[in-house]
Formats: C-alpha cells, structure tokens, sequence
C-alpha cells in the first residue's frame, strides 16, 4: 500500500526500451534493421510516402499550422491520439473522450513510445502528424498478449490542440479545483501558501501528527471528477513513518494539520501531488507495464492531474 502514495520522482528510463533483453550492441544493431526493413516495406506495401527522421522512424504531415506555437522543452501538450499496430488486424487504441484529451510534459523520457518526444519535438499547436515507429523507439522487446507481442511497429496519430506554459497548467489547474469545491459546496476549506485546500470533516481529540510521528491512517484517493484511483481497505489502514515514508507534497501537508481521530479532504494540484507524469501510448497499457516493472508504481496517474485525498488519521504511534 504504500507504494501507492510515494512521491513522484523523475522518470529515468535510461533507454531500458531500447536495450532490455537485448545482450550486447551488435543484437541491437541487427534488430533496429530488421525494424527498419519492416517498416520500410510496410510504406511500400500501403504506397505511402514519408519522411525519414534522424532517430529512424518516419512521418508524414497531415494538418501543418506555420503560425501554431511550437513545442519546446518544458511544455505542456494538450492533444488527441490515434496508435495502432503495423500488423493487420492488431491492436488499436484512440482518444474517445474529445472534451478530455491527452496531457504530455515535453522532455525525453516522459513518454512511451520515446518516439513521441521526437514527434513532438517537430510540431506546433493545430498541426497533425502520423509517425511510422519501429520497436526500437516503442516498447522494443516488451509485448503482451492482450496487447501485441515483441518488437512490434506502430503508427502513431497525433494532433496537437494547445501547448501551455507549467505556469498556466498550474493556473489552469486551480481554476478547476475552485469549481469543484463550489460543485461539492466545500465550504470553510482552508487554502493553504502552497494551494493545498484543507477541509476537516471531523474533528479528533488524540496526539497531533507530527513531523516525526508514525501513524496510522486510511485514505482514498480519487481524481478530481471523482473516480476512485485507490483506497486502503476499511481493516487495514496504511502505517506511514514521517521522513521514511514520502509522500505526495500536499498529502504531506495536510496530515500535519491533523490529529489522531481528525477526518479531512485534501484537494490538490498535480505540482502538490503527481506532477508531470508520463504519458503512455496505448494508455491501456499503463498497468502492465507496471505490473512489469517497466513504469514506477505511481506512474498510475496520468500527468498533470489534479487529485483529491479523503484522510482518516486513526492512531498516533
């Protein structure tokens, strides 16, 4: 449990979709050809004419917007998708919810497939591109039933609506967190220096927490539309070691102000929470690259979300 509730480190893949299960340079040197000749032939077989990119895959544009903004290191990219695989009648997955797209923080390894940060990297807002991706810039030797197998090639569609600054995610954000406690009438919640809304739903009478205390405490977490992401169960509440156990920032700073016995809603912003995050295409595939020990277990958020936690302190130790 938890492991549920650490905070979000920097994603250091270390190129591990590049080299896992491959043993030395010359395997991974004879893949990326035999990649590249697949995806070759698969441009050939369908007639389409595309770009090379310096980091092998190719492209072609659909919608280009000279006037758009670019992206640049540090963005926020707001965009819907379209990833399939190169096989005929494999796996396929799309942006369905068109008032929800997709969220990316551009810097290398914050996506899978690392082809998208090229991608990225060569558009601007209002623009439209489909890349031909090998394995060797996708998930490489990972595959999954459900899913596909090793060393499959995609085609990625992606259309780029908005890109923000972290600044204006961030006011964006708490925009967002404001109507939700106006929707849910919240009333008497405390903003914090740091954003943090605090609301204690009932009050305890035990020993403080502290920021050395061990305690024990139940919790829910959920997304700011409500969906439940994950909670401790009604038995079994998680027992959290102040300094060794790290939480999310703003789950930190909320049971500060509270005491053995104390009930409260913690509503956050994702800089106080998750962060960033990475974005996963397909984005069904995020748990099983969990499950997999490809993803870190927070990974589980999607980037940029604002979450809420529902706090039972039950003892102080």
């Amino acid at each position: 449990m938890k492991r549920i509730i650490v905070q979000t480190a920097v994603v250091m893949l270390f190129g591990i979709f590049m080299t896992a299960c491959l043993e030395n340079e010359t395997e991974l040197e004879k893949q990326m050809k035999q990649d590249d000749k697949r995806v070759l032939a698969y441009l050939n077989d369908n007639n389409i004419e595309a770009d090379r990119h310096s980091a092998g895959m190719y492209y072609e544009s659909i919608n280009t917007n000279a006037s758009g903004t670019a992206v640049l290191e540090e963005s926020v990219v707001s965009f819907f998708y379209h990833i399939s695989t190169m096989q005929n009648g494999g796996y396929t997955e799309m942006t369905l919810d068109s008032l929800n797209p997709q969220l990316y923080y551009h810097e290398y390894n914050y996506s899978l497939p690392n082809a998208m940060f090229y991608g990225m990297d060569m558009m601007r807002s209002g623009e439209k591109y489909r890349f031909y991706i090998p394995s060797y810039l996708a998930y490489n030797s990972f595959g999954d039933p459900e899913f596909f197998p090793s060393h499959t090639n995609f085609v990625l569609e992606i259309e780029i609506l908005d890109i923000q600054s972290l600044d204006e995610r961030n006011a964006l954000e708490l925009t967002q967190i404001e109507q939700k406690m106006q929707q849910n009438e919240w009333t008497g919640a405390e903003t914090t220096d740091s954003g943090l809304r605090f609301l204690l739903t009932e009050q305890g009478s035990g020993d403080e927490v502290q920021a050395n205390s061990t305690f024990k405490m139940h919790y829910a977490r959920k997304y700011l539309d409500g969906t439940l992401i994950e909670a401790t169960e009604s038995d079994s509440p998680v027992t959290i070691r102040m300094g060794y156990d790290n939480l999310v920032p703003g789950l930190e700073e909320g049971v500060l102000k509270m005491q053995e016995g104390d009930k409260a809603i913690l509503v956050m912003a994702s800089e106080l929470a998750f962060g960033t995050g990475v974005q996963v295409l397909p984005a069904a595939l995020r748990e099983p690259l969990i499950d997999e020990g490809w993803l870190y277990p927070w990974h589980v958020i999607e980037p940029f979300s604002p979450v809420i936690y529902e706090v039972e302190i039950v003892e102080v130790l």
